[in-house]
């Protein structure tokens, strides 16, 4: 809660003109902190969002958060040299997280869901934009529900189904995404 009051003092600060912002340099380039309303944010998907971003030479490099219209923080990350790296966070209107996003060079590596009562409900990796790793999927009680490996986008070898208990319900084979027959099935 403290941290949503610095960031709702801070966002005020720089909409009142108490601290610098939208300045362009002698040579037309963007520096410092900036602020500007867009009508939609393809991230988190709502319109009429002000976004606080930091420009240095023009390039976006630093903190880049996404308000909505009741000037709640719904997304944060971190830019460095135009690139977003490190942890992206969306958040849903009463603060807490609903995705983690892991970011290398601007690419999504890692993906995390969470669902309103801020437990677990999903985890993928990727690699050029396609799933791969271990993707897995969680029941409300906390326990695994599914488990799926990915190579380069499709499932690809074995994916175990779970019951609520954890205990493995049936295990199926595939290959570049296509169902090879059932291997296990426990229940």
């Amino acid at each position: 809660m403290i941290y949503r009051s610095i960031l709702i003092v801070f966002f005020i600060m720089h909409v009142s003109g108490a601290i610098s912002q939208n300045s362009i340099d002698s040579l037309g380039r963007k520096q410092g902190i900036w602020i500007v309303n867009i009508q939609y944010d393809s991230i988190t998907e709502l319109r009429n969002v002000f976004v606080q971003c930091e420009f240095k030479n023009d390039t976006l490099n630093g903190i880049y958060r996404v308000f909505d219209e009741n000037e709640i923080l719904r997304y944060e990350a971190f830019f460095f040299e135009g690139n977003r790296n490190g942890l992206g966070y969306i958040y849903d209107s009463d603060f807490n997280v609903r995705r983690v996003y892991t970011y290398y060079n601007d690419e999504v590596i890692s993906l995390i869901y969470f669902d309103e009562r801020n437990r677990l409900i999903e985890t993928r990796g990727f690699m050029n934009k396609e799933w791969i790793g271990i993707n897995s999927i969680f029941h409300s009680n906390g326990k695994m529900m599914r488990r799926s490996i990915f190579v380069g986008g499709k499932r690809n070898g074995r994916e175990t189904i779970f019951n609520r208990k954890g205990k493995i319900r049936t295990i199926f084979e595939y290959s570049d995404d296509i169902f090879n027959g059932k291997i296990v099935s426990v229940e």
